[in-house]
């Protein structure tokens, strides 16, 4: 009897534990099976792709003197023609050497003057702060002493006579960038040449006309130079800054060129980006500009794939009921900051090294256990 009771006792427990053993085993079966990541730090990557964009300024750059000279220069030859390839260095056209001699003696006349003026009134301004300082010593009345101290502080300001030492400096700075300019003409018999391979536009000063300043003489279409090109980038990180890595890559139908960015202008709705070419191309061959932003500093960055809602799962462990080390997810709503569309900033919530629940066979909930798929 206790033979048999002992037989059936091992008998009892062996189905138990061969129930167990398949509970469990299909229980593991019906679990979730999940990928995961680690949560780390990394840099917001921005790309964007255009084929909208135009010319920074007009193709043809016209050659001109930036300044009113004080009487009129005449043409004397014109030794190009429109629509010529001139090469640097070229001569375009040469002035009439009495008249222009003659316009560069009034201009350093008008030079050596206004340097005169420049000087005196440094000199008068120091002696006027010395004599403002007697004034308010020796002041009889209020009347006396209010427009002492008056003066005194336009003379701290930098003020005497209604001007300036930077508007006199000024004036003495425009005569003497004429004067130079003149001078370098007069060095060369008064010719101008082309400055870069260009082709000729228009001719606006034919021979024999006048010439008195800040209007074209000709217009010049370069040739084989660098192509500065405007973009508008509507989604420009609201947070960039000076010290984020910017390229731009411009496309052409021969290749591939760097684009250098020489100016950024922000709006409240769009970023204007000025570049020019890296490299030889016609700006009827561009096709599209791509503009590349990579953020200077390293976030902590969750890809995009694995948020819903601005949610995500991090993988947990816990005791089971069976006395076990398992898996579960749990759900986190972490603050999230700037996203490039692939990778979001998580500004709290989560921490570095954290695993996040990538994929799922099946829907999860908050707590519910999962198992790690093997690879």
């Amino acid at each position: 009897m206790k033979k048999s009771t002992k037989v059936t006792c091992l008998g009892f427990l062996t189905i138990m534990l061969l129930l167990t053993f398949f509970s469990k085993t299909i229980y593991r079966t019906m679990l979730p099976n999940v990928d995961v990541m680690t949560l780390k730090s990394g840099s917001l990557n921005f790309a964007y792709s255009t084929t909208e964009y135009t010319l920074n300024g007009e193709a043809e750059t016209s050659l001109y003197f930036r300044f009113s000279l004080p009487s009129a220069l005449r043409v004397d030859k014109v030794f190009v023609k429109e629509n010529e390839k001139v090469e640097n260095g070229q001569a375009l056209i040469q002035f009439y050497e009495p008249s222009a001699s003659f316009v560069y003696k009034q201009v350093k006349q008008k030079r050596d003057a206004a340097y005169i003026a420049w000087r005196s009134w440094l000199s008068e301004y120091k002696n006027a702060k010395i004599a403002v300082y007697s004034k308010i010593a020796l002041a009889d009345d209020d009347s006396d002493m209010e427009a002492a101290i008056e003066e005194f502080a336009l003379l701290q300001d930098g003020i005497m006579n209604n001007t300036t030492e930077a508007l006199m400096y000024s004036d003495y700075l425009h005569f003497s960038d004429m004067a130079d300019a003149l001078s370098a003409l007069a060095a060369d018999n008064w010719i101008m040449r082309a400055s870069y391979d260009a082709l000729v536009g228009e001719i606006v000063c034919k021979h024999e006309s006048e010439y008195a300043g800040l209007t074209p003489i000709l217009s010049l279409i370069p040739l084989d130079t660098n192509i500065g090109i405007l973009v508008n980038w509507s989604q420009f990180p609201k947070d960039y800054s000076t010290n984020w890595k910017l390229s731009a890559i411009i496309t052409c139908e021969t290749g591939k060129l760097n684009g250098k960015i020489v100016d950024i202008w922000k709006t409240d709705t769009q970023t204007q980006l000025t570049l020019i070419t890296e490299g030889v191309c016609d700006f009827s061959e561009i096709t599209q500009v791509s503009l590349l932003l990579e953020s200077s500093y390293q976030p902590l960055l969750i890809s995009n794939t694995v948020l819903r809602e601005g949610k995500c799962y991090m993988l947990e462990q816990r005791i089971s009921a069976w006395g076990e080390k398992e898996y579960f997810a749990r759900g986190v709503l972490p603050v999230l900051g700037a996203s490039d569309g692939t990778h979001t900033v998580v500004k709290e919530g989560l921490s570095a090294g954290n695993l996040i629940i990538s994929t799922s066979s099946k829907p999860i909930n908050d707590g519910q256990t999962v198992v790690i798929s093997l690879p």
